[in-house]
């Protein structure tokens, strides 16, 4: 053989090699657990699950208090097995989903944990997480909507967007997403970047709200792919797409637009008979009075006047509007910014790349315009007032209320 054919040679060699390696990266990546989400149930309960498109044989969670963290190998360290459910999209792609819920964990007290299997070269990052005192004189979380995008850029300024209202916020003890966090929820590129840039959702509760971008003709296997949450939701509906959970002196309560209305309905009164608290907030997609209106729900909006529900998170318009408090679709206050009674309806801008043409102006809407910047709110909860604050992704307050009790 010339040395000119063993040169060729030499080189196909390390070519295939480098596609070996390329492809073994490739589908170690794959296999690798990514969205890793914490979910609240009550103030010392929580589910942390995670997605792959690998089948673990032996799921689990590590997880040990950060005080006491020295290494995984100490003996103080916990390893809990996971619970799995296989979903398959409408590309015929099956995913997994992997869950633990954590009960019982201890007040004012940090979590140091990670997830994975058997193949120990598959584990995720350490992260960290938090448990309150139930009885905390004061929380603050945050609120976003409609991440909604296609493209990697479009979830980078999804992921600047989160960023910049945590640094805004940095003692926010969850987050709150009123849905359409991607446009096509089968396509898994984009829940995989949707992930990737939002990191920080492995270390606070990720409360979404699913929207019509999540729930399709019916079915939201991709949903139920990558959120685990508290399963208290409504008869006849799509399992966690409707829950509740009470936290400290609040009970929070996620609709689910896309469903059944009249079965909510009959939930939606239970749960807020069965539940009083001083302060209750809803998150729902479509907004019954936002730039539009979603008629559907006015059903709803009677039983949040009956029990007085103080604040209502809304998305799908990709603009910002703020009602004035209103009862029976009445402002009741149509000057302050100091709020004593009636419910308010703020439909936040977008935190992805899609904005939408400001629509009409309404009657019962107190601030209402369409500044093309992703934005985001900071909600501030005590024992006497709450505080909604709207701010840009360069951290300009736009608007600011208070309710008081």
């Amino acid at each position: 053989m010339t040395k000119e054919k063993i040169g060729i040679v030499v080189i196909i060699v390390i070519l295939l090699v480098g596609i070996g390696i390329a492809e073994y990266w490739k589908k170690s990546d794959n296999e690798k657990p990514y969205g890793v989400t914490i979910s609240i149930v009550d103030n010392t309960t929580r589910i942390i699950s995670w997605s792959s498109a690998k089948l673990e044989v032996q799921p689990y969670i590590e997880w040990v208090s950060s005080a006491e963290y020295d290494s995984w190998n100490a003996n103080n360290v916990i390893s809990t097995t996971a619970s799995v459910k296989e979903y398959i999209n409408s590309n015929d792609e099956i995913y997994y989903r992997y869950s633990v819920q954590l009960d019982s964990l201890g007040e004012n007290m940090s979590y140091t944990y990670r997830v994975g299997g058997e193949d120990k070269k598959l584990r995720s990052d350490n992260a960290i997480f938090n448990i309150y005192n139930a009885d905390q004189e004061q929380f603050s979380f945050i609120h976003v909507t409609d991440s909604q995008g296609e493209t990697e850029n479009d979830f980078k300024v999804w992921g600047q967007t989160l960023e910049k209202a945590i640094s805004t916020l940095p003692e926010a003890q969850f987050i709150v997403h009123s849905g359409d966090m991607t446009e096509d929820p089968n396509v898994e590129q984009q829940w995989k970047w949707f992930f990737q840039f939002s990191k920080s959702l492995m270390g606070r509760p990720f409360m979404p709200t699913i929207g019509n971008h999540e729930q399709l003709n019916e079915e939201a296997s991709s949903y139920h792919t990558h959120f685990t949450m508290p399963l208290n939701g409504a008869n006849k509906l799509i399992e966690e797409t409707s829950y509740y959970f009470e936290y400290s002196n609040m009970l929070y309560i996620s609709m689910n637009t896309e469903g059944d209305i009249d079965e909510q309905t009959n939930w939606l009164e239970q749960v807020l008979e069965k539940h009083p608290q001083k302060w209750i907030v809803v998150s729902m997609h479509r907004g019954v009075y936002g730039g539009s209106r979603f008629n559907e729900a006015d059903d709803w909006v009677q039983l949040f006047d009956k029990y007085g529900v103080q604040l209502v998170l809304q998305g799908h318009n990709h603009e910002y509007s703020r009602s004035y408090p209103l009862i029976d679709g009445e402002a009741v206050d149509g000057q302050s910014n100091t709020i004593t009674e009636g419910t308010v309806y703020v439909t936040m801008n977008a935190s992805g790349t899609k904005f939408n043409e400001k629509k009409k102006d309404k009657k019962y809407q107190a601030v209402h315009f369409q500044n093309e910047l992703q934005m985001f709110g900071t909600v501030t909860v005590s024992a006497t007032e709450l505080i909604y604050n709207a701010y840009d992704i360069n951290g300009d307050l736009l608007d600011s209320f208070t309710i008081e009790q």
